[in-house]
């Protein structure tokens, strides 16, 4: 999957933490997703309680 199509996806807002970018979602408290892309696709995502 690629970056836009993750982007397009998730249609919210995330903070980019230099090496992964991390997104509070809806749902439970501390509800989350960790997301890393290299060379513009996706690798690696990591996610709890998200809706």
């Amino acid at each position: 999957m690629t970056e836009d199509e993750v982007w397009n996806i998730i249609g919210g807002v995330c903070t980019n933490t230099g090496t992964s970018y991390g997104c509070n979602g809806n749902g439970e408290i501390g509800s989350n997703v960790i997301l890393m892309f290299q060379g513009g696709e996706l690798s690696t995502f990591s996610q709890i309680d998200l809706e």
